[in-house]
């Protein structure tokens, strides 16, 4: 179940019918993953949702 469950998510993104922009809380370089990811992650986990990471 929990694979249709899956495949039936990634559909309604590919869709169009789930927006996911809001739950990207920040982005950060590859070079600060350590000093900002994790610190924000860890002490700032009641806002931050996700974080991306780019090279």
């Amino acid at each position: 179940m929990e694979r249709s469950l899956t495949c039936a998510t990634i559909k309604l993104v590919q869709d169009g019918r789930v927006e996911l922009a809001p739950f990207i809380t920040g982005r950060i370089a590859l070079d600060n993953l350590i000093t900002v990811g994790f610190d924000t992650l860890i002490n700032h986990n009641e806002t931050a949702v996700t974080i991306i990471v780019h090279p």
